[in-house]
């Protein structure tokens, strides 16, 4: 639950979460009173807000991303006449 405030709209969506406006107080209130009362739904936004931050902040998204961003550069930066690929086996390890 917050309010929607600098880039916290791309953050928590609906499905996620509750969104409040920051000049409506009672507006907020009111969502915090609709969580407790209904926890089932608070629960179901609880985990798929945990599943969001998951995918778009993991550390394996951000290793995955620059392995193929470097393997890009390698590539064109070859002409394509050969491909070198970097590994993360060690990263991929960790977990």
């Amino acid at each position: 639950m917050s309010t929607n405030v600098g880039g916290t709209a791309d953050i928590l969506h609906k499905d996620c979460g509750f969104l409040c406006d920051k000049d409506k107080p009672e507006e907020f209130i009111s969502q915090i009173l609709n969580a407790i009362n209904n926890f089932e739904t608070l629960s179901a936004k609880a985990k798929n807000g945990q599943q969001q931050v998951l995918a778009q902040f993991s550390y394996k998204r951000l290793v995955n991303d620059v392995e193929n961003l470097y393997n890009t550069l390698l590539k064109n930066k070859n002409d394509g006449s050969h491909t070198t690929n970097l590994s993360f086996t060690y990263l991929h390890q960790i977990n």
